[in-house]
Formats: structure tokens, sequence, C-alpha cells
């Protein structure tokens, strides 16, 4: 039974990177609260050195999922009630001041900035975010706005920043390689450059230094490195994720109440849904960031980068995946252009687009489900 899952999974590997070439290479594991499996395969990017399980990771937007643990400490320990509105725990945010934790949370609203955010300095930016306005929506709708402003809420009510909390995490666990400002040099790390963008049919080559976030507001919010936002900016490797994985599994970082309503949907209203800056399981199963086979209250976040996580609190199983899918590659291009098996032909050069990354990412994520489903 593990020679054909192992089998699967190296298939399905090289279909991502060898065939399709929608990454450059991955790291993976999947396990228990005791155990685990990894797979590593291909190149880091440009720097062209081999991925391992200590290969650094630009984890992106699976910093939100930090943020939600960063929340539900604060619910363990009763200082905050998500149903309350943000008028209760500060004067700041005065549009959306009626707003609840539990509305931003869950993706329930719309939040707009008069002007983009990534170009500014930093204290426009700040003032963008403090006088940011918005509506209340029936239909979850996934951004990174609510988390944005989660980030500098958290401040408000712990009196300690959002940085400071992953410091703490990442000391008490010993994730050795996890930050998100850092002094100490690597030399195996993911280089996301030469990702390439197409909008409004203009072609934009990003300037991706290396360990750096990638993703442009979030270098804008940290101050060059002095904050950590809301939506991204935490790097990790695979192995402390499996160790921050298995410690959340093992109740060592919220609570088992608290792990278990994580994955809360409260709106399915939608055929993506939503618990609180997470995705949970969906019926659509194209849709679903969860496997169809993992428990009803599992949760997921995937990362731009090329990131995944997905934990089931009842199973006690998780699954992660550490990809490079923006080096050399086109991430993000007009609906009208067309792609031809993930290439798209760019002034006479055929150049891969990983806009299907998340779709074809999930059939290696299925696998690893199915696997540990029965054989653990």
């Amino acid at each position: 039974m593990t020679d054909y899952f192992d089998r699967l999974i190296k298939d399905e590997i090289r279909v991502l990177i060898d065939e399709k070439k929608l990454c450059s290479g991955l790291t993976l594991a999947f396990g228990t609260t005791n155990n685990s499996v990894n797979y590593n395969y291909g190149i880091t990017g440009n720097n062209r050195l081999n991925v391992s399980i200590e290969t650094i990771i630009d984890l992106a937007s699976i910093t939100k999922l930090f943020l939600s643990f960063a929340y539900f400490h604060l619910y363990d320990t009763k200082l905050v009630d998500f149903k309350r509105p943000i008028s209760y725990y500060t004067n700041k945010f005065k549009n959306i001041k009626d707003f609840s934790l539990e509305n931003l949370l869950h993706f329930n609203c719309i939040l707009k900035t008069q002007h983009r955010i990534s170009n500014m300095q930093y204290e426009q930016a700040v003032d963008e975010i403090i006088h940011i306005s918005g509506k209340i929506s029936n239909i979850p709708i996934y951004s990174d706005m609510p988390s944005i402003v989660l980030g500098f809420l958290f401040e408000e009510i712990s009196q300690t920043t959002f940085g400071n909390y992953v410091d703490t995490l990442v000391e008490r666990l010993s994730l050795n390689n996890t930050f998100w400002h850092s002094q100490k040099k690597y030399n195996n790390f993911m280089d996301y450059s030469g990702e390439i963008q197409i909008s409004n049919n203009q072609i934009k080559s990003l300037v991706n230094p290396p360990l750096l976030v990638n993703d442009a507001k979030a270098r804008t919010l940290s101050n060059n490195g002095q904050y950590l936002c809301g939506h991204a900016g935490v790097f990790s490797t695979c192995d402390d994720m499996v160790k921050l994985s298995q410690a959340l599994l093992s109740n060592k970082i919220i609570s088992e109440k608290s792990l278990n309503i994580i994955g809360t949907v409260l709106n399915a209203n939608s055929e993506q849904r939503f618990g609180n800056l997470c995705y949970c399981k969906s019926p659509n199963k194209h849709l679903s960031e969860v496997p169809s086979n993992f428990s009803e209250n599992a949760f997921a976040m995937s990362g731009f980068t090329g990131n995944y996580l997905c934990i089931d609190p009842q199973k006690k199983l998780f699954i992660f995946i550490g990809a490079n899918k923006l080096s050399n590659r086109i991430s993000k291009c007009d609906d009208s252009i067309e792609i031809a098996d993930s290439i798209i032909s760019v002034n006479n050069r055929k150049i891969v687009c990983s806009k299907d990354f998340v779709f074809i990412k999930d059939r290696l994520r299925d696998v690893c489900s199915d696997y540990l489903l029965k054989t653990f």
C-alpha cells in the first residue's frame, strides 16, 4: 500500500514540475501528531539549489493562519468576543467601527482604501488603512484587507504586536527557521525572481529580492521590516511547518475548542466556504481547498507564492506543500489571454503561466489525503 501511494505522489510531483512546469520545485510533508512523510523535488528557482525540507519559503497568505491563531489565543484567554464591534476595542477605524471581528475574520465584508497602498510611504499607507471604508457582505469575498485591519487591531486589543506574537510562538515551539525579520544568513531559499504579470495587455517583470516578502502591500506596511502585516510576511521551512502543524494538533498553540471552531462556516451563500481567516470544505470539489475525505471542520490556506497548509482537527492530520510557482513564470494575466496547456506566447516567446497551479496541486493534495487515511 505504501509503495502504491509513493508512486502516485511522485507521479503527481513530476506532473507539476517536469510535465506542466507549473513550479520549479517543491517540498511536501503530511502526517499526524506524531508521524510525518516528506518529499522534495526540483530546484529553488534561479539560484538553482535543490529543494529540501530546510529550504526557506515565503509563506505568503499562510501568514493569515498565524493571525487566526493569534486571535484564538485572545479568545482562549477571554480577551475578545468576536461578535463585538471594532468600536468596542478602539476608536480607530471609524468608517467601519460597527463591523464585528467576526465580519472580518470570516471575510463577510468588502473593504477598500481610497488609493492603492503598494507604492506609498509607510505613514501614508497606515493612514489609508486607519480610514478604510467598506460594507458588510452577505456573500463572503476573499481579500487581504480584513487581515490587514485585523493585524493592526490585534495590537489595540492585546497591547503587543502581531509580530511579537509570532516571535513568541516561534521561540516556544523552537521553530528555528521561521521568521518575519531576520539578520541570519540563509543559503537555501526559494528564489522568486523572474515573475511576470500581464494586466491590460501590459507585460510587467517583477523584481523579487531574495528573502523579502513577495507581497507589495506587506512590504510597504512592514516599514522596512519593523512590522509584520496581517496577511503576508512570515517565512518558514517545511520542517518547521511540520512542527507547527503537530503542535497545533496537540493543542500546544490554542485550545482544542478553538482548534475545532477555526473552520466553522458562518455563511454558506457562496461556493467557496470560509472559516476564521481560512478556507473550509466546499460541496464544489473543484473549488474546495480542503480534501473531500477530510473532516467537516478541517481548514486550509494557500499562499500566492505556491504554498498550501491544511489541518484536520478531528482526524489529527495535516498536509503542507511549499512550492515556487513564480520564478520565470507568468503568475497573473488578463482573462482574455489565450492559455494553451499552461503556455502563453509573449513577443514570440513561450512562457509558462502558473495560473492553474492551484488546481493541479489539488491532485497531489488529494493523493496525500488518501495516503493518510488509508495507511496511518
